[in-house]
């Protein structure tokens, strides 16, 4: 038997000519993939065996041997020698002595991804990593807080999860199944699920405050839990009700894309952005708004069955909206006077809406960002769309003219009325006003002009 000191020098010879060997191979144009994984790890372990002979190994771990086999489980159940970043991590390397290869370190407090605070894991960042497979259980981390997968190749989710987790992110995968498996995670407060192939109901999710799982395969009804703040559920299948009337702290909610009917009882006074386009809601926007002041700021209901006139206290129910968008719906009568009074509003779209008589417009609405009312019932001076960054006189004098030069049916109804009234049709004022926008537009007093027209002329 060869003596200690003999054991080191051996040990310490072959782990040099592994270095060597090593340093060929990656050199080598004809090297592949696993000629340099076995060459990496004859070096790591020729290393760890002069460190074991001369007392320099690392003899106790500061995690638990159990949280320390889950994390193993991990790289070797998703791919970990195909992992973008893999450094530290210990798996099976493909040689035939099949040996364990640690890489850089044995505590597992040095490998790339992993978070421990006081000897436990409570972190993991493998998020753009190259997972893929089926990510195993991880109930043994049992101090666990953050666990982080997005933009992976996972195909699925262990179904034990430590009951410590606070926030779970596994977007962009290819995910499968059902979401029983978050309602066994009492401390979770973050759920970002998104743009995966999961199915079934959407379960009442109690204490979670941020839940996404838009883009996914979600159908039934949505029952939300009065914790939620942000609901992001687009692209999905749902129908039926939305429940959110208990939420009393909810700001903001996407539900577009999906097939929801109807709303519970009124919206939540704190909401400040709602986004419910391409749905079925069958409803008037009186039912829908609360009949107190809102928070709203943001407001997407195009695309649906929505029917009825705009309330007339509009100003009043959304004094701080910015963006109203209810085009492609089936809204009738006039438009509000209070409109002019919504002081943040920037873009109104009320378009395709066959029923809506458009005109004549309430004055105030010329410095919007967008103003839209295309298809709707009138003269065809109701069309009006423009990009950002547009010439605001010019646009105020498009508006003026469209006032004055309407087709000839209603302006005979003008008329008719102004006679009926003992009004003069000869107006000073009104045949002043004429002729400058006569004289700046080129065209004689009977021509009729929608919006585009007489941009064009005002070019």
């Amino acid at each position: 038997m060869c003596s200690k000191e003999e054991a080191i020098v051996e040990a310490a010879m072959e782990s040099w000519s592994a270095k060597q060997r090593a340093s060929e191979v990656r050199k080598s144009a004809k090297s592949t993939r696993d000629d340099r994984l076995n060459a990496e790890a004859d070096v790591v372990h020729f290393a760890n065996r002069v460190r074991e002979l001369t007392g320099h190994a690392e003899s106790k771990l500061e995690v638990d041997q159990t949280e320390r086999e889950t994390l193993v489980s991990i790289f070797e159940a998703t791919g970990g020698y195909g992992w973008h970043r893999r450094g530290g991590w210990v798996g099976r390397a493909g040689t035939r002595r099949q040996r364990a290869v640690p890489y850089f370190a044995i505590q597992p407090r040095f490998w790339e991804g992993v978070g421990m605070v006081g000897g436990s894991v409570e972190a993991l960042e493998l998020a753009k990593n190259n997972l893929v497979g089926n990510f195993p259980s991880i109930d043994a981390l049992k101090r666990l807080r953050t666990c982080r997968l997005d933009y992976n190749d996972l195909e699925g989710i262990g179904n034990k999860m430590p009951a410590s987790l606070v926030e779970l992110s596994c977007a962009a995968n290819q995910l499968r199944g059902t979401l029983d498996f978050a309602t066994r995670l009492p401390a979770l407060r973050k759920l970002d699920l998104s743009r995966n192939r999961l199915s079934g109901p959407l379960p009442e999710l109690s204490g979670v405050e941020r839940i996404d799982v838009s883009g996914n395969l979600l159908d039934g009804r949505v029952i939300l839990s009065p914790s939620v703040v942000t609901v992001l559920v687009a692209d999905n299948r749902l129908t039926g009700r939305l429940e959110c009337s208990q939420c009393a702290r909810l700001t903001l909610l996407d539900a577009s894309q999906n097939g929801i009917t109807a709303f519970s009882q009124h919206l939540p006074a704190a909401l400040v952005e709602l986004r419910a386009n391409h749905n079925k809601l069958a409803c008037t926007l009186d039912a829908l708004l609360p009949c107190r002041r809102t928070a709203l700021r943001v407001l997407l209901l195009q695309a649906n069955r929505i029917c009825g006139t705009l309330p007339a206290d509009i100003a009043e129910r959304l004094p701080e909206i910015q963006d109203l968008n209810l085009s492609s719906n089936d809204i009738d009568g006039i438009l509000p006077s209070s409109l002019a009074r919504l002081r943040h509003l920037r873009c109104l779209d009320l378009s395709s809406n066959p029923k809506l008589d458009a005109g004549p417009y309430p004055a105030g609405l010329e410095n919007l960002d967008l103003l839209d009312f295309a298809a709707a019932a009138g003269p065809p001076s109701a069309t009006l769309g423009r990009e950002r960054n547009f010439d605001a006189s010019r646009f105020k004098m498009a508006m003026a003219f469209q006032r004055l030069y309407v087709p000839s049916d209603r302006r005979r109804e003008k008329e008719e009325e102004q006679q009926e009234d003992g009004v003069n049709d000869n107006n000073p004022a009104l045949e002043r006003a004429n002729g400058r926008l006569v004289a700046r537009l080129g065209r004689a007093r009977d021509l009729c002009f929608d919006s585009r027209t007489c941009a064009a002329f005002l070019k």
